[in-house]
């Protein structure tokens, strides 16, 4: 899982406010932590379309969202900008991957492909192979071009509108607007695209770019209001204008943690935060003071997992797959994956070999994946490969190749 972590700025603590810069950035907002029972005060009717929707949001996007789940059902973030709504309500992944242009894609799509960014032959896409699920991004949904064809950070982003900069060999050049183009360099590649595609405009501030809704200017930076009993304004750096709407069953107020949408009598419970539940399935988030709970396997997924933004300050819970899965409703083709889970049963030998190291091996599938012929065990013991393909256990038996996250078998010498 490819998570770029993101700073997100909070309703009750506006000292700073970081510009999210980045390919899918827009503003995300971080309101104060907060804890459906609260002591049993709380009386939440929430949307079940826009917690599906934003459930989805978070899960089917290989890149971090700009708002973890808490936030898109507050304030319902997807409404920001037309990006963002196409993915409002979403039943599956299929329309977050058409409507942000990225998408997971199965393990077969990597072979014999380098590690690293690989771009398509007309460069309108690229993929990304090596540690973690492969996964690409639609650089011709946003007025770019891939550009990279060589080793690059799984984070960094590979499209660009080289055209339009000019970048010295290894230059680092933090983004800025050229009209409603977000550009800059990365290591030295241009970088950057087209703010319109995704119905926003480049804005410049702190030496910096981003692309944000145009919906209007302010003079105070920071600054939140309710504009109704429903509706949030929030001053964006460069002081524009972001407009957002608390969850049905919360209103916007001043409370005792600042303007923020509230549920009439459930107080701010501090320790609310997003997460996983202890039985690894259930996605816990926190929606104006109560503590919300949905079962990953509900949606199609396996488990739930979670992260921190590089801050430390705020947690992204979504839901995934065991590898060699296909995410639900996704436009990727996954069919060459699915024949190779089944392994290809092994006749036992009829002879028992002369010691340890001269005999046969069997595999056994212990999850999900394929079975792969290992050899060279050199001593009767038992070795394990992972499935999440980080961990590897092989005591005395000398395994060719490297762990492979499709793979989880056991060998055993006869």
């Amino acid at each position: 899982m490819h998570r770029s972590a993101r700073t997100l700025i909070s309703f009750a603590h506006l000292a700073a406010l970081p510009l999210i810069i980045g390919c899918n950035s827009i503003l995300g907002i971080q309101k104060a932590e907060l804890s459906e029972t609260a002591g049993g005060e709380c009386d939440l009717n929430l949307d079940k379309a826009l917690v599906d929707g934003c459930i989805y949001r978070a899960s089917c996007d290989p890149i971090s969202p700009p708002f973890n789940v808490s936030n898109c059902v507050t304030y319902k973030s997807q409404l920001v900008i037309p990006e963002e709504e196409a993915t409002l309500n979403a039943k599956s992944c299929k329309p977050i991957e058409e409507a942000l242009g990225r998408r997971y894609e199965p393990r077969s799509s990597c072979a014999g492909a380098p590690n690293g960014w690989v771009c398509s032959p007309d460069g309108s896409s690229s993929l990304y192979c090596g540690e973690g699920r492969p996964y690409m991004r639609d650089c011709s949904a946003r007025g770019s071009v891939c550009t990279v064809t060589e080793d690059a950070d799984p984070g960094a982003y590979p499209c660009g509108i080289p055209d339009h900069i000019t970048c010295k060999a290894g230059e680092n050049k933090n983004p800025f607007c050229e009209g409603d183009l977000q550009l800059g360099c990365t290591e030295g590649r241009p970088i950057g695209y087209d703010c319109g595609e995704v119905g926003t405009k480049c804005f410049e501030a702190e030496s910096n770019a981003t692309c944000l809704p145009d919906a209007g200017r302010c003079n105070k930076v920071n600054e939140i209001k309710c504009v109704s009993d429903s509706k949030i304004d929030f001053c964006a750096a460069p002081g524009v204008l972001v407009h957002y709407e608390c969850a049905k069953g919360t209103s916007c107020r001043n409370g005792e943690a600042g303007v923020d949408c509230y549920v009439d009598g459930c107080e701010p419970e501090p320790d609310c935060e997003e997460g996983c539940a202890k039985d690894g399935v259930t996605l816990e988030f926190c929606v104006a003071g109560a503590k919300v709970q949905r079962k990953c396997t509900d949606y199609g997924f396996d488990f739930c997992s979670s992260y921190k933004s590089a801050d430390g300050v705020t947690t992204f819970a979504y839901c995934s797959m065991d590898e060699g899965k296909p995410f639900p409703g996704t436009t990727a083709d996954w069919s060459d994956e699915q024949g190779s889970e089944e392994p290809e049963e092994e006749e036992p030998e009829e002879e028992e070999p002369d010691g340890p190291g001269n005999g046969d091996v069997n595999c056994y599938p212990l999850e999900s994946g394929s079975c792969t012929s290992l050899e060279a065990c050199t001593d009767d013991t038992v070795c394990y490969y992972l499935v999440n393909g980080k961990d590897r256990f092989d005591e005395d038996c000398d395994i060719p190749g490297p762990a492979s996250d499709q793979v989880a078998v056991m060998c055993d010498l006869f």
